[in-house]
C-alpha cells in the first residue's frame, strides 16, 4: 500500500515537474556539472529549439550553445555551486532566427553529488524588452540631437532680432513671429514622428495669417512631397520671412496685390525641389540697399543649410524667390 502511495506522489511530482517545464515563454532545463564542462540532463523543447534542436537532454553545453555564451554559462554554474544559492543573470545567445536575449536563474540543487553538482535553469525571453530598451536609448539620443538644434535656431534668431541690445516691442513681436514658424514646422514633424512634413500642409501653416496676411490672398499648390526635418525647419523660417517681407514693403502692403507659391520635382531624380515664391500686384518693386535678417536668411543660412542655390530677385513687377535643394524624400506611404 505504501509503495503504491509512494509511486502515485512520484508520477504527480513528475507531472508536476512536466507542466512546469512546459510553461509557455520558459526555456527550463536541469544541468549536471563535470569539472570544466557540463551537460543537459534534461530540458524543454523551448531551450532545445532555440539552439535548433529536437531535444539537446544528455548533450554536452559545448556543443549546444555558441563557444562564448557557453563559457560564461559555465563560469556562472560554478559561481553558484560555489555560493549554495541561486544567481540570476541577462544574457544575449546566436540562437535560430537571430540574436535573442534572456534573464536566467540558476539554481543548484540540494542533494546532489558533490563531484557532480546539479543545477535547474529557467529563462525568459526578453528579447523585446531589449528591443524597447534600445529603441527608447535612440529616442533619447534623437530628442537631445533635436533639442540642441533647436535652440541653435532659436539662439541664432535672438541674435539677429535682438542686434544692438534693442529689444523693442517692434523686434519682440518679429522675434515671436519666427520662433512660430519654427513651431509650425515641428508641430508638422511630430505629427510624423519627426520623420517628414507635408509641404503643402507646412506653406498652408506658416503663409497667411501667420505673417499677418490673409489666406486667399495667396495661390498655393504643387505635389505632395513629404519633406525631411531639417529641410522643412529651413524652409518655414525662409517662407516667413518672404511673407513677412511682402506684409510690409511687397505684394501684401497693397490690397490688390497677391502671392504665387508653388513647387515641383525636377530633373532626372525624383528628390530635387524646386520652389518658386512669386508676388505680382504690389507696389513698384526696388532692391535694397542693405539686406536685412530676413534677406541674409534666405540667401545665406538657407542656401547653406540646404546646400543647394537660392535666387533672389527684386524685380519691379514683383520680389521673386526660387528655392532649390536635393533631399531623401520621405514616401508619403511611409510618413
Amino acid at each position: 500500500m505504501a509503495v503504491r502511495r509512494n509511486t502515485e506522489a512520484l508520477r504527480e511530482s513528475e507531472a508536476t515537474l512536466r507542466a512546469f517545464f512546459e510553461t509557455e515563454g520558459l526555456l527550463a532545463s536541469i544541468v549536471e556539472l563535470r569539472g570544466d564542462d557540463a551537460r543537459y540532463l534534461t530540458a524543454n523543447r523551448a531551450l532545445s529549439r532555440l539552439y535548433g534542436h529536437e531535444d539537446v537532454s544528455g548533450l554536452s553545453i559545448r556543443d549546444v550553445q555558441p563557444p562564448e555564451t557557453a563559457a560564461a554559462f559555465l563560469e556562472r554554474l560554478k559561481m553558484s555551486q560555489a555560493s549554495g544559492v541561486p544567481t540570476s543573470l541577462e544574457r544575449s545567445t546566436d540562437a535560430v532566427g537571430g540574436v535573442r536575449w534572456f534573464t536566467v536563474t540558476i539554481s543548484p540543487i540540494v542533494g546532489s553529488p558533490p563531484d557532480a553538482p546539479r543545477f535547474a535553469t529557467a529563462a525568459l525571453d526578453i528579447t523585446e524588452r531589449k528591443r524597447a530598451e534600445s529603441q527608447q536609448q535612440l529616442l533619447l539620443l534623437e530628442l537631445n540631437h533635436r533639442v540642441k538644434n533647436t535652440l541653435a535656431v532659436v539662439q541664432s534668431l535672438a541674435q539677429q532680432t535682438f542686434r544692438g541690445d534693442q529689444a523693442s516691442p517692434a523686434a519682440r513681436r518679429a522675434f515671436d513671429a519666427r520662433l512660430a514658424a519654427v513651431a509650425a514646422a515641428h508641430h508638422q514633424l511630430v505629427r510624423q514622428d519627426w520623420r517628414a512634413a507635408s509641404i503643402g500642409v507646412l506653406v498652408a501653416d506658416v503663409v497667411g495669417p501667420g505673417c499677418g496676411a490673409s489666406r486667399d490672398r495667396f495661390d498655393i499648390g504643387g505635389p505632395e512631397v513629404m519633406l525631411p526635418p531639417r529641410t522643412a525647419v529651413s524652409l518655414a523660417l525662409a517662407l516667413h520671412e518672404l511673407c513677412t517681407n511682402a506684409v510690409k514693403y511687397g505684394a501684401l502692403s497693397n490690397e490688390n496685390g497677391r502671392v504665387d507659391v508653388s513647387w515641383s520635382l525636377i530633373g532626372p531624380s525624383p528628390d530635387r525641389l524646386r520652389l518658386v515664391w512669386q508676388e505680382s500686384g504690389g507696389p513698384p518693386v526696388k532692391a535694397p540697399s542693405t539686406r536685412g535678417f530676413g534677406s541674409r536668411l534666405i540667401e545665406r543660412a538657407l542656401a547653406a543649410e540646404l546646400e543647394a542655390p537660392v535666387e533672389l530677385s527684386f524685380s519691379p513687377e514683383g520680389v521673386r524667390c526660387v528655392i532649390e535643394t536635393i533631399f531623401a524624400q520621405i514616401p508619403v506611404s511611409q510618413a
